[in-house]
């Protein structure tokens, strides 16, 4: 049986510990964890490969917009598409210093970007949300979910409650969830 920790007790040990981590470890842990799981998906051809990373504003799209970054490096085509302009900056900066390129849903190419993907990585939101998926996330999910491309979610597929595993109005349907830590019960 697998063990399973509730949300409160991974950001309790999560905050806990952080004194004795540098800042910025545990999302560069995250993010190389991310990595390494989407390139074993590709055991031949990765130049050209398309990655779309939906991401949100918190750690979660920052985990996301990180790997990006990884990925772009290895010759992958990194688009992220944001729910605002307001993503993780530090993320989205080391994702545009890989080459990545970045646009906010709605523009005139992100449901392209969407449909032409290889991969699509779920940033959306962590495990820290509660209720509805809401805004931009709401109208994304149903179109990533119809896309062609491998869905990765980050640690738990958004619109799923990592405490419970309910889902209120849409979640993203994830061929494959890389979490972090410690499973959830929501898993």
């Amino acid at each position: 049986m697998i063990d399973a920790h509730s949300v409160a007790d991974v950001i309790a040990a999560e905050h806990a510990h952080a004194s004795e981590l540098d800042s910025g470890v545990l999302m560069d842990r995250a993010s190389t964890g991310l990595a390494a799981q989407i390139l074993r998906l590709f055991t031949g051809s990765i130049p050209g490969t398309r990655v779309v990373i939906a991401a949100g504003s918190g750690n979660n799209g920052g985990d996301a917009l990180f790997a990006g970054a990884r990925l772009a490096r290895r010759g992958m085509r990194v688009d992220a598409i944001g729910t605002t302009n307001r993503v993780h900056v530090a993320g989205l900066a080391e994702l545009r210093r890989a080459g990545g390129r970045f646009a906010v849903w709605g523009s005139d190419r992100s449901q392209a970007l969407v449909d032409e993907a290889d991969v699509i990585i779920d940033g959306l939101v962590g495990i820290g949300a509660a209720g509805a998926l809401r805004g931009a996330a709401a109208e994304m999910v149903p179109i990533l979910n119809a896309a062609k491309g491998i869905r990765v979610a980050v640690d738990l597929p958004s619109g799923v409650d990592a405490d419970s595993g309910r889902v209120l109005g849409a979640a993203f349907d994830a061929d494959l969830t890389v979490t972090f830590g410690a499973a959830k019960p929501g898993h």
